[in-house]
């Protein structure tokens, strides 16, 4: 009578689990970096205007596009640019190096299983005292004022150039250092006004030093972790495809033995 009592109970168990561990697999297939939403591309000639603006005709450039930002966006002016292909993460980094000093544009990217991305602009406008002792105002220098002084600031090129562990031999999964220079050099020459900055790579150390104001070195700054970004993206599909090769292959394998017995 026992037996016969506690049979229906792990039978129940059984079931439980095999649920539980299918729930598990479905739910970590669906949080895989390859179901998750890539960055839209767009190319547009933007005549000038704000930063809504600028917000605006991305929008219409590309399709379902998720930018938020405050209202103060409108008050930051930006100078006529071209977009070629670019990420829409990328276009709103690249802002912050072409305004006036007094305004920092912050970017979050938020991505999610289902949907696809939003990007949250953030603006901060420093205010100055005026010089007569009046109410703080806020004064937007033009583009041309390189006042900042200048510094030295070293970045590691090492993710981009070579692989890390874990990588597959695909191509395209590392970058050369003359594509990362050239990419650095050619953004540095759409600055408006200024001096060049002045940036060393040492190959062996994977290091580049660059001298410039702090603006030059935050346009730097985000066209290496643009680059990052893309190749970060371009890995983690890559190992999910061969991942998914492997298990098609295994199934596979295990379906033809099955069939020879």
């Amino acid at each position: 009578m026992n037996t016969i009592t506690k049979l229906p109970f792990l039978a129940i168990l059984s079931t439980v689990a095999v649920l539980g561990s299918e729930a598990l697999a479905q739910e970590s297939k669906q949080a895989t970096p390859a179901n998750i939403a890539a960055d839209p591309v767009v190319s547009l000639d933007f005549t000038g205007g704000s930063l809504a603006d600028f917000a605006a005709a991305l929008r219409k450039a590309g399709n379902d596009i998720n930018i938020v930002m405050p209202e103060i966006a409108a008050k930051v002016e930006l100078p006529a640019l071209t977009l070629s292909k670019a990420t829409v993460e990328s276009a709103l980094r690249s802002i912050g190096a072409i305004t006036s000093e007094d305004t920092r544009v912050r970017v979050e990217t938020l991505r999610s299983v289902k949907g696809t991305p939003v990007y949250a602009v953030s603006v901060q406008i420093r205010n100055r005292r005026s010089t007569g002792g009046g109410p703080v105002t806020t004064q937007m220098p033009a583009p041309n004022q390189e006042a900042s002084p200048l510094r030295v600031s070293v970045f590691s090129l090492k993710f981009l150039t070579d692989t890390v562990p874990g990588d597959s031999e695909a191509d395209g999964l590392t970058m050369k250092p003359e594509t990362i220079l050239t990419a650095i050099d050619t953004g540095l020459g759409v600055r408006v006004g200024g001096s060049k900055p002045e940036f060393k790579y040492h190959e062996d150390s994977g290091l580049l030093f660059t001298q410039g104001n702090a603006r030059q070195i935050g346009l730097v700054q985000n066209i290496i972790q643009s680059m990052e970004s893309d190749i970060r993206r371009l890995r983690d599909a890559t190992k999910m495809e061969e991942m998914n090769k492997r298990n098609e292959a295994a199934r596979q394998k295990s379906g033809g033995a099955s069939t020879g017995r």
